[in-house]
């Protein structure tokens, strides 16, 4: 299999290819910052790990604290490898530390957090 890819998508759209940790904290300090409250179009950050030839894997938090999981066998988001899934009430760190770990390739340890089902 290739090389691995991870991409933080901040909350005004820019780009950060392989973002170190204390960018993925600034960004989502950043989606719950009070001072951006007002912004109803730019609610969420998300991150992206994958590889060009497989299945890519996608978090994103959003304003109300929640993080929602992604799996999917390809970039196209044509198939899902698993039910789309949140944890609510969760921290601008904590969010931060689950997109650090995906981004080191631990898709498992992220897949055993308690994670709800999108209904």
């Amino acid at each position: 299999m290739n090389e691995p890819w991870f991409i933080l998508t901040k909350r005004l759209g820019s780009d950060v290819i392989t973002p170190s940790p204390s960018v993925l904290d600034a960004a989502m300090r950043e989606v719950v910052d009070p001072s951006h409250a007002g912004d109803i179009e730019h609610t969420s950050a998300f991150v992206r790990f994958g590889y060009d030839e497989g299945s890519m894997y996608v978090l994103s938090y959003d304003t109300s604290l929640r993080l929602t999981f992604e799996q999917w066998a390809d970039q196209d988001f044509e198939v899902e490898l698993a039910p789309t899934a949140y944890l609510s009430n969760v921290s601008p760190s904590n969010a931060a530390r689950l997109m650090q770990e995906l981004s080191a390739g631990a898709v498992d340890r992220v897949k055993q957090e308690p994670w709800t089902p999108v209904e």
